[in-house]
């Protein structure tokens, strides 16, 4: 009874020191035109998409502790593949808690390494001032593209760094792209209260700004985990029986 006894306490440390872990997923549509209160006044603001590429969605993946581990996007290429040199990502927006309130960015506009790219602390409000805009650099002079839209944001404080893969022209109309940003785990941004992403491109020809509510995770309560000791060390103390 006492390797029994010794047993169960081991199960018990061991049971509460280490809680289930595991990766979420959440998926996610792209359902707007723009970011609330950013539409041009012209005829952009009945378009979906504006030549390309064509945002489909995305997911965003969390882990057991609510940390942001990754969010991905999707798109297709259908129409004005020529064009696709002059495309480049913008900045990635994380509203933590959807206040309205910019609280990260991941600056993929204008980086140079995309496999070590700063994660920014920002304070910036939806519809406030601190935006790099489309068409404000004019390179796309003479090309339609929803101008005056925020795609990325002016500096921030970097906390840490993330990689962004998987960018390239997809190789037919029918061929889907994801692309992923992966965040340094040190990051530690926590979503459980849920969150608010927007992401577009140097064209801003599709935007993605989406809500996303965190399921909270089904972790065993203690006393399920102390009825599943108990029972594991009757167990063993049966097996001990039988063997004397």
């Amino acid at each position: 009874m006492k390797r029994t006894a010794v047993l169960t306490a081991c199960l018990l440390a061991f049971l509460f020191a280490c809680p289930a872990y595991g990766f979420y997923t959440v998926n996610f549509d792209d359902t707007v035109i723009t970011f609330p209160g950013w539409e041009n006044g012209t005829d952009d603001d009945f378009k979906d998409v504006i030549g390309l590429p064509d945002i489909l969605g995305g997911r965003l993946t969390y882990d057991s502790n609510y940390n942001l581990v990754s969010i991905q996007f999707s798109y297709i290429v259908t129409q004005n593949q020529h064009l696709w040199s002059k495309l480049a990502p913008g900045d990635l927006f994380i509203d933590v808690g959807s206040d309205g309130t910019w609280d990260y960015t991941v600056g993929t506009f204008g980086a140079a390494d995309m496999d070590n790219v700063a994660v920014n602390s920002v304070s910036v409000p939806l519809e406030g001032p601190g935006y790099v805009m489309s068409g404000a650099d004019g390179m796309w002079s003479g090309y339609d593209i929803r101008d005056d839209h925020p795609i990325a944001v002016e500096g921030g404080t970097e906390v840490s760094t993330a990689a962004f893969v998987g960018w390239r022209l997809p190789g037919s109309p029918e061929d889907v792209v994801w692309v992923s940003y992966i965040f340094d785990p040190e990051s530690a941004i926590n979503i459980r209260d849920g969150l608010i992403i927007g992401w577009t491109l140097n064209c801003a020809n599709d935007v993605i700004y989406q809500k996303i509510d965190i399921p909270l995770i089904d972790i065993p309560e203690p006393a399920t985990m102390v009825l599943l000791c108990f029972g594991i060390a009757g167990l063993f103390a049966f097996r001990r029986k039988m063997a004397i």
